[in-house]
């Protein structure tokens, strides 16, 4: 019983890494988005 509830929570665990990176690259391919905008606004703003 005990290695079954053990076994459980690292099944959940595991989801919850899985999610975790999952959200971690969007985040990071959302700041590469900022970060290539803003590098474009500095851009026009300097040849104003």
């Amino acid at each position: 019983m005990e290695e079954e509830k053990i076994n459980l929570r690292l099944d959940a665990l595991k989801k919850s890494l899985l999610q975790n990176q999952k959200e971690k690259g969007e985040l990071e391919n959302r700041v590469t988005e900022l970060e290539g905008s803003l590098h474009q606004h500095r851009n026009q703003n300097s040849t104003m």
